[in-house]
């Protein structure tokens, strides 16, 4: 099953993730550990869509009439009537269904991000500083916690790919920031080494 969430934060991972061992036939995980699922604190959710429905992640019977009930569910549930929305799980969160990819678009896009990077830039109050430290205490509440509690089960990691852009990106931004990419990396690689 794929359970892409847009944007998950490691918190949201982990809490689906949870469910799903939950039900005791869960067997092997693929987990793409992306950093920015990590810059977050710990225990960080998304309220960008509405309120984090974090009675979906509960098991009981009152989990089914708070989502009934929920004036978020009736929003999305009229989207749906209406034609908008997502019917099919494969294209949930896909991008590839939703917009034109090419070189003309990688190119326009880094120019119109170089300009926002340079206004922040000039604006004395923007400050970047190192998020490691958050990141790791992310990785460790959020994914060791589970690697750790379940030997039963087959985890498969892998850090997804980014663009040469998105690193120049990074410099341009902060000169930090690859080296808090590498850290972030490293950390995670030698924390996985102690299981098989």
């Amino acid at each position: 099953v794929k359970l892409a969430i847009s944007g998950a934060t490691a918190r949201e991972q982990y809490l689906i993730l949870d469910l799903a061992i939950g039900t005791g036939k869960l067997r092997r995980v693929l987990w793409g550990l992306d950093r920015l699922s990590f810059r977050k604190p710990a225990g960080a959710v998304s309220s960008r869509e509405g309120d984090f429905p974090m009675h979906l992640y509960r098991r009981g019977l009152r989990t089914h009439p708070i989502y009934l009930l929920s004036l978020d569910t009736l929003g999305l549930s009229m989207k749906v009537l209406r034609g908008a929305g997502h019917r099919d799980l494969e294209t949930l969160n896909a991008w590839h269904t939703l917009h034109r990819f090419g070189e003309d678009r990688v190119l326009a896009d880094w120019r119109r991000r170089g300009e926002i990077v340079d206004r922040i830039h000039r604006d004395p109050t923007q400050r970047y500083a190192s998020r490691l430290s958050q990141m790791q205490q992310s990785f460790r509440a959020n994914v060791l916690s589970l690697v750790a509690a379940h030997p039963e089960i087959r985890f498969d990691f892998f850090f997804p790919p980014y663009s040469i852009l998105s690193f120049l990106s990074d410099l341009r931004t902060w000169e930090g920031a690859v080296a808090e990419r590498r850290a972030y990396k490293a950390f995670v690689v030698s924390s996985l080494a102690a299981y098989p």
